[in-house]
């Protein structure tokens, strides 16, 4: 903020136990200006830490600032997210019905094979076999239901929950199924209370 500018710039960092940090600043602050101060940070330990360091930057003029940094090291982990999040679909009486969503790992480590877990539910299974493939960070997979009611089935919307996942990473998708007797506009479950 001052009228001069600043020469030979350096940064020095406090202690942080099992960090490595390195910072890199430019070597001239210009008169009432701005420069970024960026900074590389590896954790040399592999367990979970939060914790605070001072990065201080100094000028061969003698100015000098200082900030915190405060840091969460987390050790890499899987992490499902399931798209649509829920499950919404009509089911015809006496047809078969597929229904697809997707699991992606947005987390830092394989997952493991991924079981996928249903309802007890006659009318309803996977057509994706279980256990799915382990999925890498960043990857993707299809899941595929297949729905299929009977006569017996009353017509009604069914609504529940599945996952997919293990003991390291899990997603659990809620679902709305409704059971129609034809693949008709309006609705099947008969006449509306407030038509009577």
């Amino acid at each position: 903020i001052g009228d001069r500018p600043l020469t030979g710039l350096r940064a020095q960092t406090g202690a942080a136990a099992g960090l490595d940090v390195q910072v890199s600043v430019p070597d001239v602050l210009p008169a009432a200006g701005r420069v970024k101060v960026s900074a590389t940070i590896n954790s040399t330990v592999n367990r979970d830490a939060v914790g605070m360091f001072v990065i201080s930057v100094f000028s061969a003029e003698g100015a000098a600032a200082a900030f915190e940094v405060r840091y969460s090291v987390e050790l890499p982990t899987p992490r499902l997210e399931a798209s649509p999040g829920q499950l919404v679909q009509g089911m015809v009486r006496d047809r078969q019905t597929l229904v697809e969503f997707s699991i992606v790992n947005t987390g830092g480590a394989d997952t493991g094979p991924l079981e996928i877990t249903l309802p007890n539910s006659p009318w309803l299974r996977a057509v994706t076999r279980s256990p799915m493939a382990s999925l890498a960070p960043g990857e993707h997979a299809t899941v595929t239901l297949q729905l299929h009611p009977d006569a017996r089935l009353p017509l009604a919307e069914y609504k529940g929950t599945l996952a997919v996942g293990n003991e390291q990473a899990r997603a659990a998708v809620p679902f709305v199924f409704r059971h129609v007797s034809e693949a008709l506009g309006g609705d099947d479950l008969g006449p509306d209370p407030h038509d009577l």
